[in-house]
């Protein structure tokens, strides 16, 4: 439970800051910096605090900035299929450090998969929504302001770009 305080202090924190310099607009790198954080940490972690930390901020920068629902419906479709695919054999093998054995459907193996998916759908979500909400033109051009990163955002921008 200290993990959520602690989490939602320093969130609140953030916004309290912006609230005593009455900015109106959000900084989004700060936004951007925090689904990254937050995106690492619930594809590193197995708490599953954490990843309850990453839907709420989630449906926070949902209901605030309403990104475009089936944009994010196709991409979820395909994590879904992406994630579907290699963690099958989770339901019927068990697979250890030292060897694979043929494990029938069980209560483990169901664990096992529904983790993985978990893992794999609900990890990127801060980050995913937090592109689709602010765009990448504007998140490109907060990230473009640090030198060490321009040169890869100018590379992403030039093979993103579509006629």
């Amino acid at each position: 439970m200290s993990v959520l305080r602690d989490f939602l202090h320093n969130i609140s924190r953030i916004f309290y800051e912006l609230g005593i310099y009455r900015k109106i607009f959000i900084y989004p790198l700060i936004l951007f910096l925090i689904s990254l954080i937050l995106t690492i940490f619930s594809a590193t972690f197995n708490m599953i605090m954490i990843w309850i930390l990453s839907l709420i901020y989630s449906m926070i920068m949902i209901l605030i900035y309403r990104p475009h629902i089936k944009i994010l419906r196709d991409i979820y479709i395909l994590l879904f299929f992406l994630a579907v695919v290699p963690g099958t054999p989770l339901l019927f093998f068990e697979i250890d450090k030292q060897s694979i054995t043929y494990d029938p459907l069980n209560i483990n193996s169901i664990e096992r998969f529904i983790m993985f998916l978990s893992r794999v759908l609900i990890a990127p979500t801060p980050f995913i929504v937090t592109i689709i909400s602010l765009g990448w033109p504007v998140v490109s051009k907060e990230l473009m302001k640090i030198p060490s990163l321009k040169k890869y955002i100018i590379y992403i921008n030039y093979v993103s770009y579509v006629d």
